[in-house]
């Protein structure tokens, strides 16, 4: 994630401060996700860790979701996007079909090509039926940092209110309501947007150097190097802890609370059954009121339980720190 701002925002210092670009842009983008309660998904593709389809050209992440913890919702497909651009996240190619004839081309291609496509000439399909070159770029092209071998793609609809009152327009081309009107505006200046950030930030630019020395090693380490010195994961882990601790003074720490040291409640601690009286307690059956995020949570565990997936499911229980440049500043 660090070296991936620098490569999008560059690493120029002003003439006051040491405080780089790239390092503003990465504290603005933690805050906003720390102040608003996000929580955000990564596909994150290393050739070292295990790949899809074909070994990757480059080593990248994607966004995929993002969870508003707030409102217990995700984010749309524009909103990713338009939250993705804020701060130069990459993102998938995304493109707007909004027509019978277009969306029935889209799933005509995709019945051709669904077993034997290559990424160049899908994506080069793509670009020809959609309509007025509604297609939101990728900050990494596929054909670029994974090559030519193509996973697949992923097909969704997306509603959106109709103003003239036809139930939504199931089965009909929409046009001229201003909710179709709103959608695609916002839709053509996510285009505009990713294409002025491929010109900013070119799939082939490189990290530069960086002023900051303390975080040298951090932005140049090659994670592919250190997994091959490590003699195993546990190895390769503090390998990448160290090298964290050593460029950040003050960050956010998440580490698993293990049933040996961890606090003496969680030693034998039944997380089901911890779930399960959280819910009680919300429904006025006694003990301590919890909040409504822990309830959404307690939920889940329970409705996992009602599945019968105890066996395919492994609880952890985590520990957040924030810790100071002197170690004495520390936050549970």
């Amino acid at each position: 994630m660090r070296q991936h701002f620098v490569r999008a925002w560059g690493c120029n210092a002003d003439s006051t401060t040491t405080t780089t670009d790239d390092e503003w842009m990465y504290n603005e983008c933690s805050n906003y996700i720390q102040t608003h309660r996000l929580t955000l998904s990564f596909e994150v593709v290393c050739s070292e860790l295990g790949h899809h389809g074909d070994i990757p050209l480059q080593d990248y992440m994607i966004l995929l979701a993002v969870a508003d913890r707030t409102t217990g919702t995700f984010f749309t497909t524009p909103q990713i996007m338009e939250f993705a651009q804020r701060f130069r996240l990459p993102h998938n190619d995304t493109w707007l079909f909004r027509s019978m004839t277009s969306v029935e081309s889209l799933f005509d291609l995709y019945d051709s090509s669904r077993e034997t496509g290559l990424a160049d000439g899908v994506i080069g399909a793509l670009n020809g039926i959609v309509e007025g070159g509604l297609c939101v770029e990728s900050m990494y092209p596929h054909c670029v940092v994974q090559g030519n071998i193509l996973e697949g793609i992923v097909i969704r609809h997306v509603s959106y209110s109709n103003d003239d009152g036809d139930g939504g327009g199931c089965g009909k081309e929409l046009s001229g309501s201003n909710a179709e009107k709103e959608h695609l505006e916002r839709m053509s200046k996510l285009c505009s947007q990713s294409r002025e950030i491929l010109k900013l930030v070119p799939p082939n630019k490189k990290i530069t150097s960086h002023a900051a020395t303390t975080k040298k090693e951090l932005l140049s380490i090659n994670l592919r190097d250190v997994y091959r010195n490590s003699p195993d994961d546990d190895s390769f882990g503090l390998a990448i802890e160290s090298i964290l601790a050593n460029a950040d003074d003050t960050r956010r720490r998440t580490t698993v609370v293990s049933k040996v040291n961890g606090p003496s409640f969680l030693r034998k601690a039944d997380i089901p059954q911890m779930a399960s009286n959280a819910l009680l307690s919300t429904h006025g059956s006694g003990g301590d009121a919890v909040d409504s995020e822990t309830k959404q949570i307690a939920t889940i565990i329970q409705r996992l339980g009602q599945l019968k997936l105890k066996s395919l499911v492994d609880y952890k229980v985590f520990e957040e720190e924030l810790m100071g440049t002197d170690d004495l500043l520390r936050q549970r």
